[in-house]
């Protein structure tokens, strides 16, 4: 068991660091999005 939740440890490190520079730009554009929003509704 514990060789098995290593094993998807490692794996979901080796998806997540691949996807790392995809998710950031995503999550990115929606964070300046949501700011861009709350700024507007602010001012």
């Amino acid at each position: 068991m514990p060789a098995r939740n290593n094993r998807s440890a490692v794996d979901f490190l080796a998806v997540y660091s691949l996807g790392r520079d995809q998710q950031f730009i995503k999550w990115g554009g929606l964070i300046a999005a949501v700011i861009t929003l709350i700024a507007g509704f602010t001012h």
